[in-house]
């Protein structure tokens, strides 16, 4: 494989200034740092500030099973979008509003007639609007979709799979309205809008929202698409059905993405034929997760100024990014083939995103123990941060979302937690999964092995020396700050967790089963940790984030 090429792009109009220019080196260094890494097959970034734009691109085309890299990566190179594709699905929905063939508020049982059954009733009842804005209740994925290809998970999911999984889901479980990210709501969203049109998803939203937005290089066809990559091999790209191909099916380019941009950014005096009503685009309805917001349409940060507009997303390998900020004229659109390569973090630190911290309701500890499911199983509640999580046996933990009083969902599958009480103290939970009902008994003591990880408390200044970044590999970074007499570690692309010092220089997860060990270097300062999980240890090395 030949070495990967860097190539930028400048593009002034009305031969601007040159201070204009001052954001951008940030976007040089970023991708610069990515050409080191060797963490990427190719890169593609366009980004445009006021009347200015350019580009910045690495590496050359190459397609799953060619035996030769093609021509270098340009601002036509399609990649897989992932979770963009909701974007164009949501703009579906609204230009079907704007053409009167549905509304916001049009409940899902009108769409599947009075013949389908659902099992949970309130299921039926769900608007169309709830599914776009992820405060619909259904879990993240379908519980019935088992992969037959690890690396193309969604493939052979069709349209008889969703109906089945529709009739099914949240069977014996109440229904939490609240937000929580569903790929199967969008997909289901894009499915059933495909049909009112009188066809499929697929061909619907070519003809109703790509075409009339220019965006001729956007399909669902796998023709000349980037291969993904991961460690140091290319991977091949996911294909997703019709039935949640709304959810993240679609590959394109960052000339298309930039023109999604600019349009979003201008749609009131574009000259697109759309039909959409604007101002219910940018409209926030509800907040999301990690102080961002959402409209119908974009998930919104904020910066100093105004709101940022933006979307990324991400399938095996591959990962994306567009955002725009309407008050400062900038758009941007990064495609990335490499899984290990997250642009949503540069894509809005460019467009001048600031945090936006929500509180988050109190969390009941009276729940917080060890449930027994069965002798070789055991449930443990556990308070990380300011959510309540689950953890079976051998799984990772889960994060639980309250819908009523001692009802909670698990977001990420189709299952909930029913808290049971005698004398208002907690007894049992039942775990509610396939319509059926499971008890565990609440344990006086954590089961064996649990002990030995008792914490002790360490001074603040003995925790402040642990705190900054470490470099795991390429651009995987441990992020490790002081909370009060705590330490909350966070991994790149993941939310951050505290973990807990069992003695000095080793601390404990709660929420999986890991350690991180750290070590000094011959003056005592803090060198490096070492992250111990499922029997391996991976280094990481005190990083300075200055150190190129």
């Amino acid at each position: 494989m030949n070495p990967l090429r860097f190539s930028l792009w400048i593009l002034t109009v009305l031969f601007l200034p040159t201070f204009l220019l001052a954001g951008e080196p940030e976007l040089d260094a970023w991708l610069k740092k990515q050409e080191l890494s060797g963490d990427a097959l190719g890169v593609s970034v366009q980004w445009q500030r006021g009347e200015e734009s350019g580009g910045l691109t690495l590496g050359r085309e190459m397609v799953w099973g060619a035996e030769e890299e093609g021509d270098p990566v340009d601002g036509e190179t399609r990649f897989e979008i992932g979770s963009i594709s909701k974007v164009l699905t949501h703009l579906l929905l609204a230009e079907s509003i704007a053409q009167g063939k549905v509304k916001d508020d049009t409940p899902l049982a009108d769409l599947l007639g009075s013949d389908f059954a659902f099992a949970q009733p309130e299921v039926g009842k769900i608007t169309l609007r709830e599914l776009a804005t992820h405060s619909s209740g259904l879990p993240r994925l379908p519980a019935n979709m088992v992969p037959v290809d690890a690396l193309d998970p969604y493939k052979g999911f069709g349209d008889a799979a969703l109906m089945n999984c529709l009739r099914d889901v949240r069977s014996k479980q109440p229904l939490r309205k609240g937000y929580a990210y569903s790929n199967l709501g969008v997909g289901l969203l894009g499915h059933l809008l495909g049909k009112v049109h009188g066809g499929d998803y697929r061909s619907t939203v070519i003809e109703q929202v790509l075409k009339p937005l220019g965006m001729t290089r956007s399909d669902f066809t796998d023709k000349d698409v980037m291969a993904g990559f991961q460690n140091g091999k290319p991977l091949p790209i996911w294909h997703i059905e019709d039935a949640l191909a709304g959810a993240g099916g679609l590959y394109s380019c960052t000339d298309d993405l930039m023109r999604l941009g600019r349009w979003g950014m201008n749609a009131s005096s574009s000259q697109a034929s759309l039909k959409v009503d604007t101002p219910r685009m940018l409209e926030i309805v509800g907040e999301a997760s990690g102080g961002v917001q959402i409209t119908p349409v974009w998930h919104v940060a904020t910066s100093e100024e105004g709101p940022i507009y933006f979307h990324n997303g991400a399938t095996g390998a591959q990962r994306s990014f567009l955002g725009f900020r309407p008050d400062s004229g900038q758009v941007i659109a990064l495609l990335v083939s490499g899984a290990a390569i997250d642009p949503t973090n540069i894509g809005l630190k460019w467009l001048g995103s600031i945090p936006r911290k929500v509180k988050r309701p109190s969390v009941d500890t009276t729940l917080i123990g060890h449930y027994r499911l069965t002798d070789a199983v055991t449930i443990e509640i556990a308070e990380v941060g300011d959510t309540l999580t689950g953890q079976l046996t051998g799984q990772p933990a889960f994060a639980l979302e309250p819908v009523s009083k001692d009802w909670y969902a698990l977001t990420v599958a189709d299952a909930s937690l029913r808290f049971l009480r005698k004398d208002e103290k907690v007894i049992a939970l039942e775990l509610v999964q396939f319509g059926i009902a499971q008890r565990a008994e609440r344990m006086e003591k954590p089961p064996a092995g649990k002990g030995e990880n008792e914490s002790i408390l360490l001074s603040e200044k003995e925790l402040d020396e642990y705190v900054g970044k470490y470099r795991l590999s390429g651009q995987l970074i441990f992020s490790i700050e002081r909370n009060g007499r705590s330490l909350d570690v966070q991994l790149t692309g993941q939310p951050a967790v505290p973990v807990y010092a069992r003695e000095k220089d080793i601390f404990f997860y709660k929420v999986v089963e890991a350690e991180i060990h750290f070590y000094r270097d011959s003056e005592g300062a803090i060198g490096g940790l070492v992250l111990h999980q499922n029997g391996i240890k991976m280094d990481a090395k005190r990083w300075d984030p200055q150190d190129r």
